[in-house]
C-alpha cells in the first residue's frame, strides 16, 4: 500500500511539469528552470538541434552553393552533389574543371576545347600506373549514336594522336604532328583493317603531310614513305616526284663513316642443306622502248684535308652489259704505243679501249690511275689486225705486246683485280 502511494505521488509531480500547451508534433526538452518544455510544431527534416546557454531548437539542414543539397521531406532528409558529373553540368573542384557547354574537362586549367580532357599543370603529363599485369589506353570508335552504333568504315579515323605548338599569337589551328589510325574497309566483327600513318609538318610550314603510313597487307607489314596515301604495291615503298636517296647518316665527331650492310634473310639456324635468300638489286619499271639501269658509284681519292670526294660513276649494269665510266679519279694513262696514242672516252683501270699511235708499235703500257693490291688478270683483244696479242701485268701498269706492229689498231682490254 506504501509502495503504491510513492508512485502515484511520482505521477503527479512528473505530470505536472507538463506545460499544458506544449505543441502537437513537436520536440519535448527540459528548460533551464527543469520544466519539461516543447517546440513549436515541426516541419518536413526538422532536426532537434542545440544551440549552447539557450534552449535547443527544432532546424533544418542547411546545404553550401555548389556542395551539397540538402532536400527535406515528410520523415527524410536527402543530402546530394549539385549535380552529377556524368550529367551535362559545370561543377568546380580544386584544380578541376568541367563544362558542360563543350562537354570537356581541364585539371589544372579552365579547359576551353570541346571534347577536350585538358592537362594544364607542369610537366603536363599523364601517367598511367598498375602494379601487375599491363597499362594501356584504348579508343572505341563507331558511327551512329551511342544508343545505336554502326560499324566503322573505310577511310574512317578510329584514333588519333596529334601536337599543336604554340606560335606568335596563339597555339595552331593546324595539327603540326598527327597521327592515326584509319580504317581500310568497312568493318564486321571478323574484317576490321587498318594502317597507322603519320603526318607532319614541313619547316616553314603549318599544314601537315602525311609522309609515313605501315599497312598490314597479307599478313606482312608494308611500309609507305612521302606520298603514303597511296596502299604500297611492295613491302617497302617510297613515293614521290623527285629523285630520292637513302643512306648511312654522317657520323658526328672526327670518326671514320660508318658501314652500311643489305642482306637477305638466312636459313633457319641449324637447318640441313638449306639456301639462303638472294639479295636483288634491280632498275625501275620501264615501259615500251624505256630503259633502266644500275649505276655504281664511289667515293674516290680526292684532295686531302677536310674537303669532301664527289661521288664518281664509276660502272653501269645495262642491257646485260657492264659499262666502266671514265672520270679524272679513274683515268689511267697509255705511252710507249707509238705516236699519239689515245684512250676510249669510258677508258677505267678496269677496262675500255686503246688506239695505238703511228710508228709501227709492237708495244703499249697502261699505267693505272690507282695502283692494285695485287697484280690484275687482264685479257686483250685488237681489230685491225690479225696478229697476237700477249698481255702481261704489274699492281700499277697492263703491257701489251704484239707480234705484228700496231699503227692505229683499236685495242680493246679488261682487268680482273682489287685496289
Amino acid at each position: 500500500m506504501r509502495l503504491l502511494k510513492v508512485s502515484l505521488f511520482l505521477l503527479i509531480i512528473l505530470f505536472s511539469a507538463i506545460p499544458t500547451y506544449a505543441a502537437s508534433n513537436a520536440f519535448l526538452y527540459s528548460n533551464s528552470a527543469g520544466n519539461i518544455a516543447s517546440t513549436a510544431s515541426v516541419t518536413n527534416g526538422q532536426l532537434l538541434i542545440g544551440a549552447t546557454g539557450s534552449p535547443p531548437v527544432a532546424s533544418t539542414l542547411t546545404g553550401t552553393t555548389n556542395q551539397i543539397n540538402v532536400s527535406n521531406g515528410a520523415g527524410s532528409i536527402t543530402l546530394s552533389t549539385p549535380q552529377s558529373i556524368s550529367a551535362p553540368s559545370s561543377p568546380t573542384f580544386s584544380s578541376l574543371y568541367t563544362t558542360a557547354t563543350t562537354n570537356s574537362m581541364g585539371i589544372g586549367i579552365s579547359s576551353s576545347l570541346a571534347g577536350v580532357l585538358h592537362v594544364g599543370t607542369s610537366p603536363g603529363t599523364v601517367s598511367i600506373d598498375r602494379y601487375g599485369g599491363s597499362t594501356g589506353l584504348q579508343w572505341r570508335q563507331a558511327n551512329g549514336t551511342a544508343g545505336s552504333p554502326t560499324a566503322v568504315l573505310s577511310g574512317n579515323l578510329p584514333a588519333y594522336l596529334q601536337y599543336a605548338g604554340y606560335g606568335a599569337t596563339a597555339f595552331g589551328v593546324a595539327r603540326t604532328v598527327f597521327g592515326f589510325a584509319r580504317a581500310t574497309e568497312n568493318w564486321t566483327d571478323s574484317a576490321q583493317g587498318t594502317n597507322i600513318s603519320v603526318n607532319v609538318a614541313n619547316t616553314g610550314a603549318a599544314a601537315v603531310t602525311e609522309r609515313l603510313t605501315i599497312w598490314n597487307i597479307g599478313g606482312q607489314p608494308y611500309f609507305s614513305i612521302l606520298n603514303a596515301t597511296v596502299q604500297p604495291t611492295l613491302n617497302f615503298s617510297i613515293r614521290g616526284t623527285a629523285a630520292t636517296i637513302m643512306w648511312m647518316e654522317r657520323a658526328t665527331g672526327s670518326v671514320a663513316g660508318n658501314t652500311l650492310s643489305l642482306k637477305a634473310g638466312g636459313a633457319t639456324s641449324a637447318a640441313t642443306d638449306k639456301n639462303g635468300g638472294d639479295l636483288l638489286v634491280a632498275g625501275g619499271t620501264a615501259t615500251g622502248t624505256g630503259t633502266s639501269k644500275i649505276q655504281f658509284k664511289n667515293m674516290l681519292t680526292g684532295t686531302t684535308g677536310t674537303v669532301d670526294a664527289a661521288a664518281s660513276r664509276v660502272f653501269d649494269v645495262f642491257n646485260g652489259h657492264w659499262q666502266s665510266f671514265q672520270n679524272a679519279a679513274t683515268t689511267p694513262t697509255v705511252s710507249s704505243c707509238g705516236t699519239s696514242p689515245s684512250l676510249g672516252t669510258k677508258s677505267t683501270d678496269a677496262g675500255g679501249k686503246i688506239t695505238a699511235g703511228t710508228g709501227a708499235p709492237t708495244s703499249c703500257t697502261l699505267t693505272f690511275k690507282i695502283p692494285y693490291t695485287n697484280a690484275p688478270s687482264c685479257t686483250v683483244s685488237g681489230t685491225g689486225i690479225a696478229g697476237t696479242y700477249g698481255a702481261s701485268t704489274t699492281t700499277t701498269a697492263l703491257t701489251i705486246t704484239s707480234t705484228i706492229a700496231m699503227t692505229s689498231s683499236v685495242l680493246n682490254y679488261r682487268c680482273h683485280g682489287w685496289v
